[in-house]
């Protein structure tokens, strides 16, 4: 948490109120013209056909890797780049490891920081020389650092991605964004059931400055604040996605009857509640939810938890 904070503050102050409401008026022209946007299958290398990943025309299984690399004796929590090592200084670490994913049989390089005021050019060239795909990431943090209710929150969030979206100067390595990791989970605030609320961010000697999840046990609401981030990258010509915590949905989804749209108690259902499962139930899904910009799915799986 603290991480982001200073990086958002390396990135220009943006983190800082006065520059949330100098932009203001920027961020609601932004959410005007991605609202009317309608994206062309045709803008980006990477696409999306019969539920297929389809990459220069062809079918594509991504086989990624998830890089964070941090050299000797470097704290990135604490000290600048604050964990970007993806610009020409470290070309010897990240060449050597680049190298290494393309012969092992890699095509892909999801990366978890991504600077806006820094440039990824090598490391972009590199990537694409080597036939690998980069997966950037749009940092959000917890609710509290990146708040997403409030609309004016919400069009500020997609200012500054669209921001970091166009530095990389429409890269063909840069296939996708993701938005935030894991923000599903109830550890980052921004949907919970009301148990941890009580619990854990009510308990006293808490160190969040929330008492309440952003969105409470809302889903849908936090899917589609997800999904007008991924309007923004859209607009780009690039697909977006937001990797899931690999857990099942708040406990208000759930009730014992055969009609309950949700029932594999796994990260899953979160995939079924944004293909609108539950529609035939009147009243159940709200009348506005649609998820339009989500292009893919993607989760954070672990061994012993989530598969054997």
């Amino acid at each position: 948490a603290a991480a982001l904070r200073r990086q958002l503050e390396f990135d220009g102050g943006q983190a800082a109120e006065q520059a949330r409401e100098a932009e203001a008026a920027a961020a609601a022209a932004l959410a005007a013209a991605a609202a009317a946007y309608t994206p062309s299958p045709a803008l980006g290398r990477l696409q999306v056909a019969n539920r297929t990943l389809m990459l220069d025309g062809a079918p594509w299984m991504m086989r990624g890797i998830s890089y964070s690399p941090v050299p000797t004796g470097e704290d990135p929590g604490y000290a600048l780049p604050y964990g970007d090592y993806f610009t020409s200084q470290y070309e010897p670490l990240f060449a050597r490891d680049l190298a290494l994913m393309a012969e092992m049989g890699a095509n892909t390089v999801r990366v978890y920081t991504w600077s806006t005021s820094a440039r990824h050019g090598t490391f972009l060239d590199m990537a694409h020389h080597l036939g690998l795909a980069v997966v950037a990431v749009f940092e959000m943090g917890t609710a509290e650092q990146t708040p997403l209710v409030e609309p004016r929150d919400l069009a500020y969030a997609q200012t500054r991605l669209q921001a970091k979206v166009r530095a990389t100067g429409g890269h063909p390595a840069v296939v996708s964004w993701l938005i935030g990791n894991e923000l599903n989970g109830a550890w980052n605030a921004f949907v919970c059931n009301k148990e941890y609320e009580e619990e854990t961010l009510q308990a006293p000697g808490a160190h969040s400055g929330l008492a309440h999840c952003a969105f409470g046990d809302d889903a849908w609401a936090f899917v589609g604040a997800i999904d007008a981030l991924c309007h923004v990258v859209a607009a780009e010509g690039l697909l977006c996605s937001t990797p899931l915590a690999g857990i099942k949905l708040p406990n208000r989804y759930y009730w014992a009857e055969d009609n309950c749209p949700f029932k594999t108690y796994s990260v899953n259902d979160w995939y079924a509640l944004m293909e609108g499962a539950g529609r035939e139930l009147p009243g159940f899904v709200p009348a506005n939810f649609t998820v339009q910009y989500i292009s893919y799915f993607a989760a954070n799986l672990y061994p012993g938890r989530n598969f054997e």
